[in-house]
């Protein structure tokens, strides 16, 4: 076992070490009904224990905000060496200790599991809700973390304005592409579209006469591009027939007969 799994694993220990402690804190003053007990018990029984919760949990989501998510080793030399993340990991452990050496010295023995629980939950509001954070923050005040920080942020900068290039070369080369092909198309679809502006498609009977060149015209555009080719050739033909003639109904006329060519 290498010593990241170990401090892992003594993590989780002080994690549910110190939820069991605050549990037994919000329950006993349901538990705890004599009249004799000390200051810290009263204060139990009038709800100041659930307030301290609350408090430590909103310092919490304060704090650790403040102090940022992301964590380096340089910019953190403290927190994050083996030595504090051992003392963080174990911090409700030893205010356990703490809290019973303190009922031991003077505090009556049905009082003892209190005073561990209130010391296990007080170490581990100081050491992982305020002196962490806080020291978190410190840090950042370090001239070495601020220079590392400074050349992290610029690096990350940096990356965001290739990748920004990135993006707008690829964007512009997708668009000189589509610009190139447009081209390509106008030139081979232009006579075709001529020759369907020319069919002059009034009606059934002639739509029927052209049937066979129209297909054919759109089999040809379909080869070339697709669908997409086949749009744009009935979009320059309609234009061609405005142009010519004033009228785009009789182009219209004729996509019923590219039914079940491709796609379209």
């Amino acid at each position: 076992m290498d010593n990241t799994e170990c401090l892992q694993k003594v993590r989780r220990l002080g994690r549910v070490w110190f939820y069991f402690c605050t549990g037994c804190l919000l329950v006993w003053p349901v538990l705890f009904t004599g009249e004799d007990g000390s200051y810290v018990f009263s204060a139990m029984r009038s709800g100041t224990v659930l307030v301290c919760v609350l408090a430590g949990l909103a310092a919490a989501v304060t704090l650790h905000r403040f102090s940022g998510g992301r964590r380096d080793d340089r910019e953190h030399p403290i927190t994050n060496s083996g030595g504090y993340t051992l003392f963080y990991s174990i911090s409700p452990l030893v205010g356990g200790v703490a809290g019973g050496l303190v009922a031991a010295g003077g505090s009556e023995p049905q009082y003892y599991a209190g005073w561990i629980a209130a010391g296990s939950y007080l170490a581990g509001v100081l050491v992982w809700l305020l002196a962490t954070p806080l020291l978190y923050a410190a840090e950042m005040l370090l001239p070495s973390s601020r220079r590392h920080r400074a050349a992290r942020l610029a690096c990350a900068r940096t990356m965001r304005r290739q990748a920004h290039s990135a993006k707008e070369r690829a964007l512009a080369e997708l668009e000189a592409t589509e610009l190139k092909k447009l081209e390509t198309w106008n030139h081979l679809l232009q006579p075709r579209a001529r020759e369907l502006a020319g069919l002059a498609i009034t009606g059934p009977t002639a739509l029927e006469r052209n049937r066979g060149k129209i297909v054919d015209i759109g089999i040809e555009a379909w080869q070339i591009g697709g669908v997409s080719c086949m749009r744009h050739l009935h979009a320059m033909a309609a234009e061609v027939s405005k142009k010519e003639s004033g009228d785009t109904k009789s182009i219209d006329l004729i996509v019923p007969c590219w039914d079940g060519i491709g796609n379209w």
